[in-house]
């Protein structure tokens, strides 16, 4: 996290004492150099606000839910250090903060970052964990916030196992320059793999579109080598329950055939429908007749009234014996 302690003179900077031990020009735990601090104090009429750029990552899906979003994207955010943004395959922004005041798309600064180190991954914070920055310490999302944060960080990078949707990421020997990514049954496709450190180095596969046996066969100068493949399962999500197409034998087997009826010629279904349009236009006809004989009934009142001489006034008439 950062914090006030970075307000301290000589510390932020390109040749700050902050990048020169955490960034190291990119080798560091740091994902960006910290450039210097944006925002004011809390009596700032401009705060900024939280908002996530992606939800399919496990640190921040639980915010996907928009009832419980707002609880950490509403709170104000006073101040945040800056960072000098670089194209780097190991770093991803999961949120940022952008101007509260500004209805369009104001720029966004980057929030929470991870960057994958070594064998493990670095979360940053670009603003404080207390309030001295921000609202967040007495926010009740924020609990949640750190808690997928952490485990996240903590789980095993190791997983064969993922859920579509995921990412995955794997170490590879440090000899490792090529890997072939075979899906199921599907002709091999090379994918060349960046050299990190000289014990190992890294690969990142995703987001996983399909749920899918896949094989990771690594190479050493594009030729087989002694290293075992590594397998990865990529499951549906149990919630979503089984998606595999059925048909008219499940639906029997579960449903009886009582309650099952098939369809089999499209001829069936345009007669279906015909008949349906039919009913249709009768009852049309019936509205209509219905409609026509209370008007009926109405005219027939009107002008029997008249008739009779009910509006005409009556006239003594007087004789002479």
């Amino acid at each position: 996290f950062a914090g006030q302690a970075l307000e301290v003179a000589g510390r932020l900077g390109p040749q700050g004492s902050v990048n020169s031990l955490f960034y190291k020009g990119g080798k560091g735990l740091l994902p960006f150099s910290m450039v210097r601090t944006e925002g004011a104090d809390e009596l700032t009429d401009n705060p900024f606000n939280l908002q996530f750029e992606t939800f399919d990552h496990p640190a921040v899906a639980y915010f996907e839910d928009s009832r419980i979003r707002p609880g950490i994207t509403g709170i104000p955010v006073y101040k945040f250090v800056t960072t000098e943004v670089v194209d780097d395959d190991a770093v991803r922004v999961l949120a940022s903060f952008r101007s509260s005041r500004e209805k369009k798309i104001s720029k966004a600064w980057p929030a929470i970052v991870e960057k994958r180190f070594g064998a493990g991954r670095v979360m940053f914070f670009s603003t404080s964990a207390d309030k001295s920055w921000n609202l967040y310490a007495a926010t009740p999302a924020f609990v949640p916030l750190i808690k997928e944060c952490a485990y996240d960080l903590t789980r095993s990078t190791r997983q064969s196992n993922i859920l579509v949707g995921e990412r995955a990421a794997m170490r590879l020997p440090g000899d490792v320059d090529t890997v072939q990514i075979i899906h199921g049954d599907a002709a091999p496709v090379s994918r060349k793999v960046g050299r990190g450190e000289e014990q190992s180095t890294s690969l990142l596969l995703g987001p996983m579109e399909q749920a899918r046996l896949v094989r990771i066969r690594p190479l050493v100068q594009g030729k087989k080598s002694a290293h075992p493949d590594r397998l990865l399962a990529v499951n549906i999500d149990p919630e979503e329950s089984d998606l595999t197409r059925g048909g008219r034998g499940w639906l029997t087997a579960h449903l009886g055939t009582d309650l099952v009826h098939t369809i089999s010629a499209g001829e069936a279904l345009r007669k279906r429908g015909t008949r349906t349009v039919e009913s249709t236009i009768w009852r049309f006809l019936l509205y209509l007749l219905l409609g026509f004989l209370v008007l009926e009934t109405f005219v027939a009142r009107l002008f029997g009234r008249e008739f009779r001489g009910d509006s005409a006034p009556v006239q003594d008439i007087k004789v002479n014996p």
